[in-house]
Protein backbone atom coordinates (compact mmCIF):
# COMPACT_ATOMS: atom_id res chain seq x y z
CA UNK A 1 0.00 0.00 0.00
CA UNK A 2 2.81 2.39 0.91
CA UNK A 3 4.57 1.57 -2.38
CA UNK A 4 1.37 2.29 -4.32
CA UNK A 5 0.96 5.63 -2.53
CA UNK A 6 4.58 6.46 -3.29
CA UNK A 7 4.11 5.67 -7.00
CA UNK A 8 0.95 7.80 -7.16
CA UNK A 9 2.74 10.75 -5.53
CA UNK A 10 5.67 10.32 -7.92
CA UNK A 11 3.36 10.32 -10.95
CA UNK A 12 1.48 13.38 -9.66
CA UNK A 13 4.81 15.16 -9.13
CA UNK A 14 6.03 14.33 -12.62
CA UNK A 15 2.75 15.51 -14.17
CA UNK A 16 2.86 18.75 -12.18
CA UNK A 17 6.48 19.47 -13.15
CA UNK A 18 5.79 18.64 -16.79
CA UNK A 19 2.77 20.96 -16.84
CA UNK A 20 4.77 23.76 -15.21
CA UNK A 21 7.64 23.31 -17.65
CA UNK A 22 5.23 23.29 -20.62
CA UNK A 23 3.57 26.52 -19.45
CA UNK A 24 6.96 28.17 -18.96
CA UNK A 25 8.17 27.20 -22.43
CA UNK A 26 4.91 28.35 -24.00
CA UNK A 27 4.99 31.72 -22.22
CA UNK A 28 8.62 32.24 -23.24
CA UNK A 29 7.73 31.44 -26.86
CA UNK A 30 4.74 33.79 -26.80
CA UNK A 31 6.88 36.51 -25.22
CA UNK A 32 9.51 36.19 -27.96
CA UNK A 33 6.84 36.36 -30.66
CA UNK A 34 5.19 39.38 -29.03
CA UNK A 35 8.56 41.09 -28.61
CA UNK A 36 9.30 40.57 -32.31
CA UNK A 37 5.90 42.04 -33.15
CA UNK A 38 6.51 45.02 -30.86
CA UNK A 39 9.96 45.63 -32.33
CA UNK A 40 8.51 45.54 -35.85
CA UNK A 41 5.74 47.95 -34.85
CA UNK A 42 8.25 50.38 -33.36
CA UNK A 43 10.46 50.18 -36.44
CA UNK A 44 7.49 51.10 -38.63
CA UNK A 45 6.64 53.91 -36.22
CA UNK A 46 10.19 55.26 -36.42
CA UNK A 47 9.99 55.35 -40.23
CA UNK A 48 6.71 57.26 -40.04
CA UNK A 49 8.23 59.56 -37.43
CA UNK A 50 11.20 60.34 -39.69
CA UNK A 51 8.84 61.29 -42.53
CA UNK A 52 6.77 63.45 -40.18
CA UNK A 53 9.91 65.16 -38.88
CA UNK A 54 11.05 66.04 -42.40
CA UNK A 55 7.62 67.50 -43.16
CA UNK A 56 7.59 69.40 -39.87
CA UNK A 57 10.95 71.00 -40.61
CA UNK A 58 9.38 72.58 -43.69
CA UNK A 59 6.75 74.27 -41.53
CA UNK A 60 6.95 76.82 -38.65
CA UNK A 61 7.89 75.13 -35.36
CA UNK A 62 5.27 74.84 -32.62
CA UNK A 63 5.80 73.94 -28.99
CA UNK A 64 7.51 70.51 -29.15
CA UNK A 65 6.37 69.42 -25.68
CA UNK A 66 2.72 70.08 -26.56
CA UNK A 67 3.09 68.21 -29.86
CA UNK A 68 4.62 65.20 -28.09
CA UNK A 69 1.83 65.18 -25.50
CA UNK A 70 -0.85 65.41 -28.21
CA UNK A 71 0.76 62.52 -30.11
CA UNK A 72 0.95 60.35 -26.97
CA UNK A 73 -2.64 61.23 -26.02
CA UNK A 74 -3.85 60.14 -29.48
CA UNK A 75 -2.08 56.78 -29.12
CA UNK A 76 -3.42 56.34 -25.58
CA UNK A 77 -7.01 56.96 -26.68
CA UNK A 78 -6.72 54.37 -29.47
CA UNK A 79 -5.32 51.56 -27.29
CA UNK A 80 -7.49 48.53 -26.63
CA UNK A 81 -7.02 45.64 -24.19
CA UNK A 82 -4.25 43.40 -25.50
CA UNK A 83 -2.73 45.98 -27.87
CA UNK A 84 1.04 46.34 -27.91
CA UNK A 85 2.16 49.53 -26.16
CA UNK A 86 5.90 49.19 -26.68
CA UNK A 87 8.99 47.57 -25.18
CA UNK A 88 10.54 47.76 -21.71
CA UNK A 89 14.31 47.37 -21.45
CA UNK A 90 16.30 47.12 -18.20
CA UNK A 91 19.99 46.68 -19.08
CA UNK A 92 21.18 45.90 -15.54
CA UNK A 93 19.17 42.64 -15.44
CA UNK A 94 19.33 41.97 -19.19
CA UNK A 95 15.57 42.35 -19.59
CA UNK A 96 13.79 43.15 -22.84
CA UNK A 97 10.07 42.48 -22.77
CA UNK A 98 6.99 43.68 -24.66
CA UNK A 99 4.40 45.90 -22.96
CA UNK A 100 0.71 45.15 -23.56
CA UNK A 101 -2.34 47.22 -22.70
CA UNK A 102 -4.14 45.73 -19.70
CA UNK A 103 -3.24 43.47 -16.79
CA UNK A 104 -5.51 40.45 -17.35
CA UNK A 105 -3.94 36.94 -17.54
CA UNK A 106 -3.63 36.93 -21.37
CA UNK A 107 -1.56 40.14 -21.27
CA UNK A 108 0.65 39.12 -18.32
CA UNK A 109 1.30 35.64 -19.71
CA UNK A 110 3.85 36.85 -22.28
CA UNK A 111 4.46 40.51 -21.46
CA UNK A 112 4.26 43.18 -18.80
CA UNK A 113 0.91 44.94 -18.59
CA UNK A 114 0.23 48.66 -18.71
CA UNK A 115 -2.48 49.65 -16.22
CA UNK A 116 -5.05 51.42 -18.46
CA UNK A 117 -5.94 54.01 -15.83
CA UNK A 118 -2.33 55.20 -15.67
CA UNK A 119 -0.51 57.41 -18.17
CA UNK A 120 1.84 56.61 -21.01
CA UNK A 121 5.42 57.87 -21.28
CA UNK A 122 5.39 61.51 -22.36
CA UNK A 123 1.99 62.32 -20.82
CA UNK A 124 3.47 63.77 -17.62
CA UNK A 125 1.57 61.27 -15.49
CA UNK A 126 2.42 58.14 -13.53
CA UNK A 127 3.18 55.18 -15.83
CA UNK A 128 2.23 51.92 -14.06
CA UNK A 129 3.41 48.51 -15.31
CA UNK A 130 2.70 45.10 -13.77
CA UNK A 131 4.35 41.73 -14.37
CA UNK A 132 4.60 38.22 -12.92
CA UNK A 133 7.27 37.48 -10.31
CA UNK A 134 8.11 34.11 -11.86
CA UNK A 135 8.63 35.34 -15.43
CA UNK A 136 8.98 38.93 -16.67
CA UNK A 137 9.83 40.47 -13.30
CA UNK A 138 11.49 37.47 -11.62
CA UNK A 139 14.75 39.47 -11.27
CA UNK A 140 13.11 42.72 -10.16
CA UNK A 141 14.57 42.28 -6.66
CA UNK A 142 18.08 42.67 -8.13
CA UNK A 143 17.42 46.23 -9.28
CA UNK A 144 19.16 49.02 -7.38
CA UNK A 145 18.75 52.77 -7.10
CA UNK A 146 20.40 54.42 -10.09
CA UNK A 147 19.59 51.60 -12.55
CA UNK A 148 18.10 52.76 -15.83
CA UNK A 149 14.76 51.60 -17.22
CA UNK A 150 13.95 52.37 -20.85
CA UNK A 151 10.52 52.34 -22.48
CA UNK A 152 10.19 52.59 -26.24
CA UNK A 153 6.79 53.40 -27.75
CA UNK A 154 5.61 54.80 -31.05
CA UNK A 155 5.96 58.24 -29.46
CA UNK A 156 9.69 57.79 -28.81
CA UNK A 157 12.20 56.44 -26.30
CA UNK A 158 11.84 57.37 -22.63
CA UNK A 159 14.53 56.71 -20.02
CA UNK A 160 13.92 56.55 -16.27
CA UNK A 161 16.24 56.08 -13.28
CA UNK A 162 15.23 53.92 -10.33
CA UNK A 163 14.92 56.00 -7.17
CA UNK A 164 13.33 53.66 -4.59
CA UNK A 165 11.46 50.44 -3.90
CA UNK A 166 9.03 49.21 -1.27
CA UNK A 167 6.89 46.24 -0.29
CA UNK A 168 3.19 46.84 0.33
CA UNK A 169 0.09 44.77 0.98
CA UNK A 170 -2.04 43.95 -2.06
CA UNK A 171 -4.90 46.08 -0.68
CA UNK A 172 -2.82 49.28 -0.80
CA UNK A 173 -4.14 50.60 -4.11
CA UNK A 174 -3.24 54.22 -3.37
CA UNK A 175 0.18 53.61 -4.98
CA UNK A 176 -1.56 54.31 -8.31
CA UNK A 177 -1.63 58.10 -8.35
CA UNK A 178 -1.95 59.78 -11.78
CA UNK A 179 -1.00 63.26 -10.52
CA UNK A 180 0.59 65.79 -12.86
CA UNK A 181 4.22 64.68 -12.66
CA UNK A 182 5.65 61.85 -14.73
CA UNK A 183 7.09 58.79 -13.00
CA UNK A 184 7.38 55.07 -13.64
CA UNK A 185 6.21 52.34 -11.28
CA UNK A 186 6.79 48.61 -11.74
CA UNK A 187 4.78 46.15 -9.65
CA UNK A 188 5.02 42.40 -9.12
CA UNK A 189 3.99 39.88 -6.47
CA UNK A 190 6.27 39.29 -3.48
CA UNK A 191 8.11 37.16 -2.43
CA UNK A 192 9.76 36.08 -5.68
CA UNK A 193 8.94 32.39 -5.33
CA UNK A 194 6.13 32.10 -7.86
CA UNK A 195 4.39 29.73 -5.45
CA UNK A 196 0.93 30.19 -3.98
CA UNK A 197 -0.97 33.48 -3.92
CA UNK A 198 1.27 36.17 -2.41
CA UNK A 199 -0.54 38.96 -0.58
CA UNK A 200 2.31 41.46 -0.86
CA UNK A 201 3.49 43.54 -3.80
CA UNK A 202 7.03 44.64 -4.70
CA UNK A 203 7.11 48.16 -6.14
CA UNK A 204 9.91 49.90 -8.01
CA UNK A 205 9.81 53.67 -8.45
CA UNK A 206 11.73 55.52 -11.17
CA UNK A 207 11.99 59.13 -12.29
CA UNK A 208 12.35 60.38 -15.86
CA UNK A 209 15.85 61.48 -16.90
Amino acid sequence: MLKLTGYILLIVGIVFLSFTAYNYVQSEKESEELLAEATSMLAEGNQEGTTAQVNAEKEPRNNSDESEQDSTKTISDSLKEGDIVGVLRIPSINLEVPISEGTDPPELRASVGHVPSSGLPGQREQVFLAGHNDSTFKRAGELEDGDELVIETRSGTFTYTMSAHEIVHETETDVITPGNRESLVLMTCYPFTGIGSPTERYLIYAKPN
